[in-house]
């Protein structure tokens, strides 16, 4: 998939803001990404990358590189439990350290519930951690019925 151009960015800026927020910039891609995920090339290249490494920061580089194609955010990451049970950065893209709060933040929830996470506030969301600032997604990394990990 191509990735995300100021063409395909939906609606325009508020005046004076610098760019739509996160919710626009999903409007604006939804259907370019609906037609993206349901093609056949899409599970192929999905299966063949996930397959192509044992290693799992490889194959969670690969997600993070290709949820920044589907969704325009700030930022990109995979968590997951190591072997240890400890809950680990696997891989991210745009990541900095004012945005880690909210990261774990998610990614705990996610993990903790099983469920897909949106929040176009998470210091207003009342299933986010204190401190948490911003607009969150996460989705569950699932594998035999029990997620693993978290595409934040």
């Amino acid at each position: 998939m191509k990735p995300f151009s100021k063409a395909d960015s939906g609606p325009r800026a508020v005046r004076g803001s610098r760019r739509p927020d996160l919710a626009a910039r999903v409007r604006g891609r939804a259907r370019t990404l609906r037609a993206h995920l349901e093609s056949r090339e899409a599970l192929a290249d999905a299966i063949r990358q996930a397959n192509a490494s044992l290693e799992p920061s490889k194959v969670a580089n690969w997600l993070v590189t290709e949820a920044a194609g589907w969704v325009p955010a700030t930022a990109w990451a995979v968590t997951a439990y190591d072997a240890d049970g400890r809950f680990v950065l696997l891989a991210d893209d745009g990541l900095t350290p004012p945005l880690h709060q909210a990261l774990w933040s998610v990614a705990n929830w996610v993990l903790r519930n099983g469920v897909e996470f949106s929040s176009a506030d998470l210091s207003a969301d009342p299933r986010a951690d204190a401190g948490a600032n911003g607009s969150g997604l996460g989705f569950p990394l699932i594998c035999r019925n029990k997620t693993m990990g978290a595409l934040v």
